[in-house]
């Protein structure tokens, strides 16, 4: 699928040997933004100007990126290249851009030491199209990973995906999402697991981690990969806590699903919280669990136009491409060593 884009660009550039890169919408003109975050655990930067009570909440671009907050720093990249073409807050001598930033944790996957940088930013910003053609494992997605209640040794890949639809009264709205969820991804409906955790690393069966946590499974903090998962009661009982930390142990790996949703509809900073707000349930209705505090899971949604429409029209269609990003980024990622993709087999890598 090949998506036209009006009134922005998106451009990507990763780095395919270490599993690592990064996204940026570069908007023609200012434009509005809110965002809603969810997740406990967030990496961003420039954040408080989407908050509406700012005065200052415009926008010039938007940067993701792996490299959780150690790839926050990569938005220099995207400052010095739009200062260079005069874009962002006229000073006088220079211009300022205003560029939010937010990250994935992607650092468990490839090379641990290899993080988005300001030249690889900037580049994204100089290969930034008005057409949108890749998904899958590419810019911000290219270290994204779905299932991670056991660590990334029993994950599957995740990614970059995109939609778009254009309402009734012809107001276009594009979703972007980049899938890096603690969660499973699941189908329209949650009828059934697309990607997530496995119950072994060498097999294809899913865990269903919602379930498993419910039922006592349960993630205990962010340090030691040994100390990951605690067992339920039942298993503490017929296998001892220490040894079923010992079959399920594997690095650590933490979340975030990044969500952009752009509209040539105008919105001012109040609707534009709302629609972010509303976006949300795109993502929670096929990643679950989700808005977790091991995510840092949100929505951005931006107002680039003038076209009048019904908020809550907008807010349900924007719900639906959400969700068919989240599903269509997982459905193209490509696989890597030892972590399986939606297509491909075998499941695991030899060993």
């Amino acid at each position: 699928m090949v998506l036209k884009l009006s009134g922005f660009r998106i451009g990507h550039y990763e780095d395919e040997t270490a599993l690592t890169g990064c996204t940026v919408l570069i908007f023609d003109k200012i434009a509005l933004a809110a965002a809603d975050v969810r997740g406990s655990a967030p990496a961003t930067a420039n954040f408080s100007t989407l908050d509406p009570l700012v005065r200052s909440a415009r926008i010039d671009a938007i940067l993701l990126t792996g490299g959780s907050s150690f790839g926050l720093s990569a938005v220099a990249g995207v400052q010095r290249y739009l200062e260079n073409e005069n874009k962002g807050l006229d000073v006088g001598f220079t211009h300022i851009p205003n560029v939010p930033c937010a990250s994935i944790f992607d650092l468990a996957v490839g090379d641990t030491k290899a993080r988005p940088t300001a030249e690889m930013a900037e580049m994204a910003c100089k290969l930034a199209l008005d057409v949108c053609d890749r998904d899958g494992s590419i810019g911000a997605g290219m270290g994204a990973s779905v299932g991670k209640l056991f660590g990334i040794r029993q994950a599957m890949r995740g990614g970059f995906g995109f939609s778009s639809a254009t309402t009734i009264g012809g107001a276009k709205l594009w979703a972007f999402a980049v899938v890096n969820a603690f969660g499973d991804v699941w189908n329209l409906g949650r009828s059934e697991i697309i990607a997530g955790a496995r119950t072994a690393h060498d097999e294809s069966t899913f865990a269903d981690s919602g379930k498993l946590m419910r039922e006592g499974v349960r993630r205990v903090g962010f340090g030691s990969a040994s100390k990951t998962v605690e067992p339920p009661k039942s298993a503490h009982e017929e296998q001892g806590s220490d040894a079923w930390r010992s079959e399920n142990a594997n690095r650590a790996a933490d979340n975030t699903t990044l969500v952009v949703v752009v509209t040539d509809a105008a919105l001012d900073p109040i609707s534009a919280k709302k629609m972010a707000q509303s976006c949300m349930t795109g993502l929670t209705d096929v990643v679950y669990p989700a808005c977790t505090i091991f995510d840092g899971d949100l929505v951005i949604a931006v107002s680039i136009g003038d076209v009048q429409e019904d908020l809550t029209h907008l807010c349900l269609l924007g719900q639906d491409l959400v969700s068919e990003a989240i599903i269509g980024g997982v459905k193209a990622a490509r696989p890597a060593p030892g972590l399986p993709a939606y297509e491909e087999e075998p499941w695991y890598a030899d060993e």
